[in-house]
């Protein structure tokens, strides 16, 4: 959030777990429905977002590159789309994500097709990827933490 915020106008947190989030100060959305993954958050954010683009981020990937929406929004305009998402020396990253509001908001009839996949969608809608420094991998356990922690927070130039 530290990273992130200075980015943006707003952040949204999108999390069926309020009681586990609120104390961040940020506007909470649970997901459109819920147990569908980052889709439905992703169009939940959409609904309520007040401006024209979202940027998204996984809530276990803890490395924000401090010109990560410049970053994304340049290759936007470069490619003229209407979502554009990071990669990194590992591949792909779908959820450091750019995209129109308006477009995230067509979500709602890929879940009722059954698309659960973010790289599924970003690839029906043609969604380029473009190389950013500084994407953390996901953390999904205390393992991949104390390995994150030992390299040392790419966001932190203390």
């Amino acid at each position: 959030l530290e990273a992130f915020a200075p980015q943006v106008d707003e952040v949204v947190i999108s999390t069926n777990d309020p009681e586990a989030y609120g104390a961040f100060g940020h506007r909470l959305v649970a997901d459109a429905q819920p147990g569908l993954g980052p889709l439905a958050g992703i169009l939940a954010a959409a609904r309520i977002a007040r401006h024209h683009w979202l940027c998204v981020l996984p809530g276990d990937a803890p490395g924000v590159p401090p010109d990560l929406v410049q970053c994304l929004w340049q290759a936007r305009l470069s490619a003229d789309t209407e979502a554009v998402c990071g990669r990194d020396a590992c591949g792909l990253q779908p959820l450091h994500l750019l995209v129109a509001t308006a477009r995230a908001r067509t979500l709602q009839a890929e879940l009722d097709a059954g698309t659960r996949s973010v790289r599924s969608w970003l690839r029906a809608i043609d969604a380029p990827a473009v190389s950013v420094e500084g994407i953390a991998e996901n953390i999904n356990t205390p393992a991949d933490l104390a390995r994150w922690r030992a390299a040392g927070d790419p966001g932190d130039e203390s």
